[in-house]
């Protein structure tokens, strides 16, 4: 038996095919299976790297925000394009050279808009941004 019906399959499908980029999907905020994906840059060579990270993502594991935690010592560019190909809506991304100035970057995926957010406000930022979406 077939089914014409719109089912699960074919909505995820249709999403797919209308949020995409030569880089991969761009999940909608309201369906993504993830909001944020947080990338340490050089994870083990910078062990404040780490610890910011892993204090950001508790944050917003407390704040039942969905995020991915990519702690694998990949080469930056990698990791970009696998969370670009994977789709997350949005990207923080941690480093050495931004912790001095005590900020992140947040990354919209979809607009590929990058802006330096203070540590202390990346929660609070980040839930104003999926509000207003």
């Amino acid at each position: 038996m077939g089914c014409y019906g719109i089912g699960i399959s074919r909505l995820i499908g249709a999403i797919i095919e209308n949020n995409c980029d030569k880089n991969g999907i761009i999940w909608p905020i309201s369906i993504a299976p993830f909001k944020v994906s947080i990338i340490p840059i050089n994870i083990k060579k910078y062990k404040n790297v780490k610890k910011i990270a892993e204090k950001i993502y508790s944050k917003f594991k407390q704040n039942k925000i969905e995020v991915f935690y990519y702690d694998t010592p990949e080469q930056p560019g990698k990791m970009f394009a696998e969370t670009d190909l994977i789709g997350f809506p949005y990207k923080i991304i941690i480093s050495q050279k931004n912790i001095s100035k005590k900020c992140v970057e947040l990354q919209n995926r979809k607009t590929q808009s990058k802006k330096n957010i203070k540590i202390k406000n990346i929660l609070k930022v980040f839930i104003k941004k999926i509000k207003k979406k």
